[in-house]
C-alpha cells in the first residue's frame, strides 16, 4: 500500500508499471527505495528522444555511466536494472536493447568523507536557524532532530527513520532498532544531552508515547519518510552549511555514520581501551555481524590514525618482534 505512493512519471511509465506488476508476481517485495530507483530511470530516460525500441544502447550506457564518488555496489544495481527491465521488454515482444551480463568486483577502494565536530556544529546551527515553511511548519523540527541522532547514534539513515514511538525509550534513553540490515536487531542508548533534546522533540511536535506504531519522525500525512529524499535534504542542509566535498561525492548522508565510527574509536583509545577489545563493542554498536564490517568504516586522518597505530605498536612488537 505505502509502495504506490510512488508513482512513476518519466518515460515509458505504463511499461514500467507492468515491469513492477510482473516483478511483484515473481514474489519480488519492491520496496519504496526500488520504486524510487525506478522513477528515477524513468526521468532519466526522458532526456533522450523517444524511440520505438524504449531502451537502446546509447540511453543504457550513459545510465550506466560510472558517477562522481559512486560505490562500485551502487553502479552493480544501476546497471542490474536495466538489464532486467530490458529482459521484461524482450519477453513482451518489443524490440529494445539488452545489455549483456556485467557485474564489476566491488571495490573497497572509497574513502568516505569524514566529518569533524566544528562542521557539525555549523549544520546543526544552520538547521536550527531555517525559516519554517507555511505548509510544513514542523519540517525544521524533524531535522534538527535527525541530525542529532544520525551525529550521535551512529544509525544509518533508515533505521532512523524506520523509528517508531515505542522505540524510542525515553524514560531510559534507549533506542530499539528492529529488523535492520541484515534482518538484525539491537539496543542503542542515547547521551543525557540527546534524550533530554528527544524530550523536547516529542512534546514540540505533539507526538504521544501512548501511540507505539506512529512515527517518530512523521511527515506531513503523519506517515513515514521515504530514506531517498530526506537522504538528499540532508546532503543539501551540509553543503549549505559549508561543509564540502569538493565535489568528489564523497560527502552523503551515510557520511555521519563514518564520522561517528572514527570519533568513538579515537574516544577508545583515548581513554586508554584496548583497540582489539573496542573493536567488537563499536561493531555490536553499529550493528555490524563481524569486526571486518566495522574496520572499513574506519578509514582514520592525520591525528587520529597516528595514535591508534601508536597504540597498536606495543601490541604489534610482541606478535611480529624484530629479528636482528
Amino acid at each position: 500500500m505505502c509502495a504506490k505512493q510512488i508513482i512513476i512519471d518519466g518515460a515509458h511509465a505504463s511499461l514500467f508499471d507492468d515491469f513492477i506488476d510482473y516483478k511483484r508476481g515473481l514474489g519480488y517485495g519492491y520496496t519504496k527505495q526500488t520504486l524510487e530507483e525506478i522513477r528515477q530511470f524513468s526521468r532519466f530516460i526522458s532526456q533522450f528522444p523517444l524511440d520505438e525500441r524504449v531502451l537502446t544502447e546509447k540511453i543504457v550506457d550513459a545510465y550506466r555511466e560510472p558517477r562522481p564518488g559512486e560505490s562500485t555496489i551502487t553502479r552493480n544495481k544501476r546497471a542490474s536494472l536495466t538489464r532486467q527491465f530490458a529482459l521484461f521488454l524482450e519477453s513482451c515482444g518489443i524490440a529494445c536493447y539488452v545489455p549483456p551480463e556485467r557485474r564489476e568486483k566491488e571495490e573497497r577502494g572509497f574513502v568516505p568523507r569524514i566529518v569533524t565536530e566544528e562542521e557539525m556544529a555549523r549544520v546543526l546551527q544552520y538547521a536550527d536557524s531555517r525559516p519554517f515553511l507555511t505548509r510544513s511548519p514542523k519540517t525544521n523540527m524533524v531535522y534538527s532532530m535527525l541530525l542529532r541522532m544520525l551525529w550521535c547514534c551512529g544509525l544509518r539513515i533508515g533505521e532512523a527513520l524506520s523509528l517508531t514511538m515505542g522505540d524510542v525509550d525515553l524514560d531510559e534513553g534507549l533506542l530499539t532498532i528492529r529488523k535492520a540490515k541484515h534482518n538484525q536487531s539491537r539496543i542503542v542508548p542515547m547521551s543525557d544531552s540527546l534524550t533530554e533534546y528527544a524530550h523536547g522533540y516529542v512534546r514540540d511536535m505533539g507526538l504521544f508515547r501512548e501511540n507505539p506504531e506512529s512515527p517518530f519522525y512523521p511527515n506531513r500525512s503523519g506517515r513515514k519518510y521515504n530514506r531517498m529524499p530526506v537522504s538528499q535534504r540532508v546532503k543539501a542542509m551540509m553543503l549549505e552549511a559549508g561543509v564540502s566535498d569538493g565535489g568528489s561525492g564523497t560527502l552523503r548522508t551515510h557520511s555521519l555514520r563514518h564520522s561517528y565510527a572514527v570519533r568513538v574509536l579515537k574516544k577508545m583509545q583515548e581513554e586508554g581501551m584496548d583497540v582489539y577489545c573496542s573493536l567488537p563493542l563499536l561493531a555490536a554498536y553499529l550493528g555490524h555481524s563481524d569486526i571486518k564490517s566495522t574496520e572499513y568504516y574506519l578509514r582514520l586522518i592525520g591525528d587520529e590514525h597516528t595514535a591508534i597505530i601508536d597504540a597498536m605498536a606495543e601490541c604489534d612488537a610482541s606478535i611480529f618482534p624484530e629479528v636482528n
